[in-house]
């Protein structure tokens, strides 16, 4: 959808100042993200709610700014009560005459965080360590490594 809509965008301007949202076609908790990830993926995964005490506490300890750990706060805060964030709105999907794709179409279509999926070959010997890719040799993004997120696969 964005790629679309951004060549689009790109293409034909017109939209300068715009506010244009971009949703997918349904409001999903996190358990059910998990469940939806559980589905493309073939393997257990969970949600584990943080409280907002917690995860600031988390992402001050690893560094993040005060600020954006509050505006990070509001906009979590916002979305749990329903704030404009958290609506369904399709209205640039109906304006760019884009077909919404739902949250499990776009997980099974990512690709799978493997060595194949990051253009490597699989190898049991030491490799030099190449920083560029270290995000795909480790398996996960800094969040996850780091514990912040709040979707966790069982051990």
């Amino acid at each position: 959808m964005w790629p679309k809509v951004g060549f689009r965008l790109l293409r034909d301007g017109g939209h300068e100042g715009a506010r244009l949202s971009v949703t997918g076609p349904e409001a999903l908790t996190m358990a059910q993200v998990a469940d939806r990830v559980s589905h493309a993926t073939g393997k257990p995964v969970r949600y584990v709610p943080v409280s907002g005490t917690t995860a600031s506490k988390r992402l001050l300890s690893h560094g993040i700014p005060a600020e954006y750990v509050e505006a990070l706060d509001k906009a979590v805060q916002d979305r749990l009560q329903g704030g404009i964030e958290s609506r369904v709105d399709l209205s640039t999907h109906r304006l760019f005459d884009v077909q919404p794709t739902t949250f499990l179409e776009f997980a099974r279509g990512m690709p799978r965080h493997s060595a194949a999926a990051c253009g490597k070959e699989r190898s049991h010997e030491p490799q030099e360590k190449d920083h560029r890719s270290d995000r795909c040799s480790r398996g996960a993004g800094p969040r996850a490594r780091r514990g912040l997120g709040s979707i966790a696969a069982p051990k």
